[in-house]
């Protein structure tokens, strides 16, 4: 990782570079922020599926909450997978239809609390995202991309949002932005319509003088 910002760097014109390590600071605050909510939120999960199978009386169930919750590091592969262990286990010891509806529903509510609850408030905190603009991105992210584009779409918003705020501070440092106000379409009309006038009477007052020896009396002889 180092020697690709160490590539990126140097293909950073030397007068921007100061401004590009910023940038990639930002970047990498972001996904280091995205890592660490993951797997926050993977022991949280783990905690959840933990204590509903250890209510259900299931086999192994700490192990299985600990293989659900960090495979669900990777979207709805925790859940499938923690889901097959908990009821193979739960049949093998010997459990009844209740026992195994009781195992689907912890994993369907477990489900609903990282999606609504977990991953825009943990993971939209980590990298100052809003809850609902973490919950809209999953949905359009999803349904355009399918599992890869719930695996990325918070870390790539979350760039998104870097970028634009990089860019913005740029524009509002530009001399573009910082140049002063230059006079409205009336003034500047006006302007011109008195330095017209002055060029006018200049041009006149000069002809005059070129007039007035010419229309002077001759001398008179003694």
């Amino acid at each position: 990782m180092s020697n690709l910002r160490r590539i990126i760097e140097e293909h950073i014109p030397e007068r921007h570079r100061g401004a590009g390590r910023r940038l990639l600071d930002e970047v990498g605050d972001v996904v280091r922020g995205y890592v660490r909510g993951r797997f926050l939120m993977a022991l949280i999960m783990a905690a959840i599926y933990g204590t509903g199978l250890l209510i259900l009386r299931v086999p192994l169930w700490a192990g299985i909450g600990l293989i659900a919750g960090f495979l669900g590091i990777i979207p709805y592969l925790g859940v499938i997978s923690g889901l097959i262990l908990a009821l193979g286990f739960a049949a093998l010891d010997g459990a009844g239809l209740g026992r195994l509806a009781g195992v689907v529903a912890v994993f369907a509510i477990a489900q609903v609390i990282e999606d609504y609850v977990l991953t825009p408030r943990i993971i939209g905190g980590k990298l100052e995202l809003h809850p609902m603009l973490v919950f809209i991105a999953l949905i359009i992210a999803g349904d355009l991309f399918g599992l890869l584009g719930l695996v990325l779409a918070i870390p790539v918003l979350a760039v998104i949002k870097v970028l634009i705020r990089f860019l913005d501070e740029l524009y509002l440092r530009s001399d573009f932005f910082l140049a002063p106000a230059t006079p409205d379409g009336e003034t500047i009309a006006a302007q011109r319509t008195v330095a017209v006038t002055v060029s006018t009477a200049q041009a006149e007052a000069d002809a005059q003088r070129v007039v007035e020896p010419r229309e002077s009396p001759p001398p008179q002889e003694p």
